[in-house]
């Protein structure tokens, strides 16, 4: 079920977090983020995927409660409305770092590239839209990055398909 609220991606987004977005070995709970969560499609994913801890974060609570509601406590998925940057603000600096975090609206290069490098836990992952030019929102590629930023994949999103863009 798509989110009108929150611009939901296309399904061919969340087909690459279900391809792609898989926890590393050896972790044995895995952490997530999931930016840009929404109605929780993505969330679902990274939890069918093995994810145990996710952090869901969105502006907007009104899709997550809609399609998703309260959780059990102790399911080790935790809702919190807020932009990105105020999440990652707001985080005290001993928090824990993530395993995965999933970027589900278009970012710039650089932005990609400071999220792998703050957020991500040693060998950890980001999926997100990159885009590919610094003033033009509309052309995109996927990118999976390592914690160092290095570019582990990428796939060009533009052909037929877009991630609602954000500019940052």
């Amino acid at each position: 079920v798509a989110s009108r609220d929150t611009n939901v991606s296309p399904k061919e987004a969340y087909d690459v977090i279900a391809e792609r977005a898989i926890p590393p070995a050896g972790v044995a709970c895995p952490r997530a983020l999931d930016l840009g969560a929404g109605a929780g499609v993505s969330t679902q994913l990274l939890w069918l995927n093995g994810f145990r801890s996710i952090v869901a974060v969105d502006p907007s609570r009104v899709a997550w409660d809609a399609n998703v509601g309260e959780l059990p406590q102790g399911s080790g998925v935790t809702f919190t409305q807020n932009s990105d940057d105020g999440y990652i603000e707001g985080r005290p600096a001993d928090a824990p770092l993530f395993d995965m975090v999933v970027v589900n609206f278009a970012i710039n290069a650089d932005k990609a590239l400071d999220l792998a490098r703050t957020m991500l836990a040693p060998g950890g992952q980001l999926l997100a839209p990159v885009n590919t030019q610094q003033n033009y929102w509309f052309r995109q590629e996927y990118r999976l990055m390592d914690s160092s930023g290095a570019i582990l994949w990428q796939v060009e999103s533009s052909s037929g398909w877009q991630i609602t863009f954000q500019p940052d």
